[in-house]
């Protein structure tokens, strides 16, 4: 699909909408559900939903991904403030994905200051996830990652071991997280398919106990894959098996409808 859309006219004209899809937490055979990701999407006025691995690219190339960021950013923070005011939802954390060309203008900085300051949320339920469509490394995005690490709002690799991602970057960054990309866990070749890739999301894990970071694995789509996963030692999951990404509306009532933990000792 050729992408040639407005992003201002688009917000104007209300067609940017998050979507959001369940992280859980695995303790005592138990499933947790502890945040969610933030993910956009464009609904056109001819009733086309875009995805973003449409758009984004686009955006990053003409400069317009720092105005879809600061949207995206905005209505993160609206909605941690709106669940903050919910006993039910207060717990909940929300990851957005920052691009790495919006890491090199401290106006991304400056701008997520000016957000917690209008909104009111405890700060430590906001996670960024770093995108890696463009290399991340450079004196600035250092600087400004490690601002938004101190404010205690955690920092996320996203798709690790698939793009520009480097074993420096969890070395010389406040990374707090390594996200496993979907392409280990239920791709042709997936940890179910596969014992190189098995051997390769165990290195993972590994590598993320020795730089101190959490792992939670993207894409788990079946009961066997979770298991494997859980085999290897990693606790933390998102993908279609718990929920695929719902508008906000839809997300809080299955949440509602089908409660925030559980029971999965069938597995062992």
């Amino acid at each position: 699909m050729i992408f040639n859309g407005n992003i201002k006219e688009a917000i104007y004209n209300g067609e940017l909408q998050l979507y959001f899809q369940s992280q859980y937490l695995f303790e005592n055979n138990i499933l947790h559900l502890k945040g969610a990701e933030a993910l956009i999407r464009w609904h056109r006025n001819d009733n086309v939903v875009i995805q973003p691995d449409i758009f984004i690219e686009t955006l990053e190339e003409n400069g317009d991904i720092h105005i879809l960021g600061r949207f995206i950013l905005e209505e993160t923070c609206k909605t941690l403030q709106d669940w903050n005011g919910d006993d039910n939802l207060k717990h909940l954390r929300l990851a957005l994905n920052v691009s790495p060309l919006q890491l090199k203008n401290f106006d991304f900085l400056e701008y997520l200051k000016e957000c917690i300051s209008k909104y009111s949320f405890n700060i430590q339920k906001l996670k960024i996830e770093i995108t890696e469509n463009a290399p991340i490394k450079s004196s600035t995005s250092y600087e400004i990652l490690n601002e938004i690490s101190k404010l205690g709002i955690g920092i996320a690799l996203d798709d690790f071991g698939t793009k520009n991602s480097s074993l420096n970057v969890l070395l010389d960054y406040p990374i707090s997280e390594i996200k496993i990309d979907k392409e280990f866990v239920s791709s042709n070749y997936s940890i179910t398919q596969s014992d190189q890739t098995k051997q390769i999301v165990h290195s993972i894990n590994d590598i993320s106990k020795a730089v101190g970071c959490s792992v939670l694995a993207e894409g788990v789509e079946s009961f066997c894959q979770l298991r494997v996963l859980l085999d290897i030692g990693i606790c933390k999951f998102q993908g279609f098996l718990f929920s695929e990404p719902l508008p906000r509306v839809d997300f809080e009532e299955h949440i509602q409808k089908n409660g925030y933990t559980h029971n999965i000792s069938f597995l062992f």
